[in-house]
């Protein structure tokens, strides 16, 4: 029982990272109807960023290095995903999905690439942002590192419910979603919403990035691969489009993993989240908390 409860709590924090990725490509599908598989480059981006930003202010205040890689990661995040649409998806806005699906596979591999390029293949180790402090809960041992990821990661959820549920911004997003064309004859400018859905996507791809670098103790530029497949397993499993939905996708997936790597091997984690991908999607199609399409014809 020790056992799964550890798993549990392993599982809860890494598949609120998750959830925090997989809130990006549901609120660009269902603003857009499109699958921006380029989230994954700009999370890794973001933790890069995060490093840059620890580098230039210092550790002797933790929580001003925090704040300072949070700030920066979100910042790098918004402007690269603006640009990713400005680049990738503009110019062939209204093709079919799969042009949208394989420009953005060929901006992940661009970015990927770059990143290598710039701050070498190799893994750079991450600032020691938290502190290692433990607490024992009855069999149950949580770092205080796994407190702030998941408290940073469940304070990014509700600041973007509170955008979409509280904004005329988030109410904007909501109406092209639903009815694009009646949001522009009540005069919703179609570009801007869109730009401020892939700017919330995009920081919340990169605040992830700084979440999961201090947390693991590395940045890789191929971090981002693995994480981004995950991301839109567990929005797909949430039912993409649905935010709520996302983030128990997200940790689902984490815990899925966690039971996994504890319980079988390491080895296993990632075919396990797949695996239920796949049974999710042969059940419900549409996801745990996704709404079935109709069209008419």
């Amino acid at each position: 029982m020790s056992e799964f409860l550890q798993q549990l709590v392993n599982g809860l924090t890494l598949g609120s990272v998750y959830a925090i990725v997989a809130m990006g490509f549901t609120l660009i599908f269902g603003v857009l109807q499109l699958i921006a598989f380029a989230q994954g480059g700009v999370y890794m981006l973001g933790s890069y960023a995060g490093i840059l930003a620890v580098a230039s202010v210092g550790t002797e205040s933790k929580i001003l290095a925090i704040i300072a890689a949070v700030l920066a990661a979100a910042t790098v995040g918004a402007l690269v995903n603006i640009g990713i649409d400005r680049v990738g998806y503009r110019p062939i806005r209204g093709s079919k999905r799969l042009m949208p699906l394989i420009s953005g596979i060929g901006l992940y591999i661009l970015i990927e690439n770059a990143a290598g390029l710039i701050f070498g293949k190799q893994p750079k180790a991450y600032p020691a942002l938290f502190p290692e402090d433990q607490f024992v809960i009855g069999p149950v041992v949580i770092s205080l590192k796994q407190i702030i990821v998941v408290g940073i990661a469940f304070a990014c959820m509700a600041g973007l419910y509170f955008v979409i549920n509280r904004t005329g911004s988030g109410l904007a997003m909501r109406a092209t979603a639903e009815r694009p064309s009646a949001a522009s004859l009540m005069g919703v400018n179609p570009e801007k919403v869109i730009i401020i859905t892939f700017a919330l996507a995009g920081a919340l791809s990169g605040i992830a990035g700084v979440l999961v670098g201090t947390y693991i103790g590395v940045a890789t530029p191929i971090m981002g691969f693995l994480i981004g497949l995950k991301a839109f397993a567990a929005a797909v499993i949430g039912g993409i489009g649905n935010i709520p939905g996302s983030l128990i996708g997200g940790l689902a997936i984490g815990v899925i993993e966690a039971m996994g790597a504890g319980y079988i091997s390491s080895a296993w984690g990632d075919a396990l989240v797949f695996g239920a991908l796949v049974i999710v999607l042969l059940i419900k199609p549409e996801g745990l908390f996704g709404r079935r399409s109709v069209v008419k014809v």
